[in-house]
């Protein structure tokens, strides 16, 4: 009697899957409701002039790029105006902040800013009616202003932050485990079994994408890909950290020859993997470092199993399999 081996289902290839979230996302960013309606939006202004006038209200963040931008007395925006280039001049009413990271701002006497006002890099010029609610800081570059806003909150709240983020960490870790367990299983374990190899191709990701990523943005007709390109890195970083989370936890629970259910080895894990990098996150260069060994290897195991969907196996090892079956037949 002749046996005839089942047939395996062969998973989703990745490159499939991901086109298809890319084409879900440009669907639904398509069919998205305008800013006038009150839903969030951000306008991107790369050149020409452009005149926000008397009476109109402009709904969502705005990022001057190039050109310049003219806000009218009595017109209003709602959101925050960002300058990195070109020039702004504002005669009605802000509803947020003001950041001039390049280029030029101008307040006039009818000018109103409710949020703070941040200068790096561009220049400021305030008639004396112009009126600011909020804080105006002034620096002699970008950088110097990145580094003031991540001064050092107060402790309770700093311990406040690395308890919540632990927490929603490993409750998301939890519910995958429990969720996909097989998945995670995987992805788990190509990145404690092969960190080096994960590794690999992790950072050709990150190089990539985060360039590719910056490039889209000063493209009006590619904001919308980028957004998507951001929301797939970004889900995959903490899809990866969960599933690295969650080989850590069983690693762990084996040491203490405990047993724990799937879903609870991987919240402890996870658990103790974010707490750990957040700790060692305070240390100036060796905190950087680590994180980005730990992002690098979570990315590409993400990648190397296809988001869990097969597992990954060494070269060496599908020669064996494949000599061992040669071998039975």
């Amino acid at each position: 009697m002749i046996q005839v081996p089942a047939r395996r289902r062969r998973p989703i290839p990745t490159a499939l899957l991901l086109t298809g979230l890319l084409l879900t996302g440009l669907l639904l960013t398509g069919c998205s409701t305008p800013a006038e309606t009150g839903r969030y939006s951000v306008t991107v202004i790369t050149q020409r002039h452009h005149v926000v006038e008397d009476g109109d209200i402009l709904i969502g963040d705005t990022v001057v790029a190039g050109g310049t931008v003219v806000l009218e007395d009595g017109a209003e925006h709602r959101g925050s105006v960002t300058v990195l280039d070109g020039g702004a001049r504002i005669g009605g009413r802000i509803a947020g902040d003001l950041t001039v990271l390049g280029g030029t701002a101008a307040l006039t006497g009818t000018g109103e800013i409710t949020g703070d006002i941040v200068v790096a890099g561009g220049s400021l010029t305030r008639d004396p009616g112009a009126v600011v609610r909020g804080r105006v800081t002034e620096e002699a570059n970008p950088a110097a202003a990145l580094q003031r806003s991540r001064e050092p909150r107060a402790l309770a709240e700093r311990a406040w932050w690395f308890l919540l983020r632990v927490a929603a960490m490993a409750g998301l870790a939890w519910l995958a485990a429990r969720l996909a367990p097989r998945p995670m299983h995987r992805t788990a374990g190509a990145a404690t079994g092969f960190p080096l190899v994960s590794a690999a191709p992790g950072a050709l990701v990150l190089i990539t994408a985060l360039p590719l990523v910056a490039s889209m943005i000063f493209t009006v007709v590619l904001i919308p890909v980028a957004g998507i390109v951001l929301l797939g890195l970004g889900a995959s970083t903490v899809y990866g950290l969960l599933a690295l989370g969650r080989g850590l936890g069983t690693r762990v629970l084996g040491r203490l020859e405990r047993t724990w259910s799937t879903p609870a080895a991987a919240a402890l894990g996870t658990g103790l993997l974010v707490a750990a990098l957040q700790l060692i996150a305070l240390l100036p260069v060796v905190g950087v470092a680590s994180t980005g060994i730990v992002l690098t290897i979570s990315v590409g195991a993400v990648f190397l199993t296809g988001f869990g969907l097969r597992p990954y196996t060494p070269p060496d090892e599908e020669a064996d399999e494949g000599t061992a079956r040669e071998a039975r037949s």
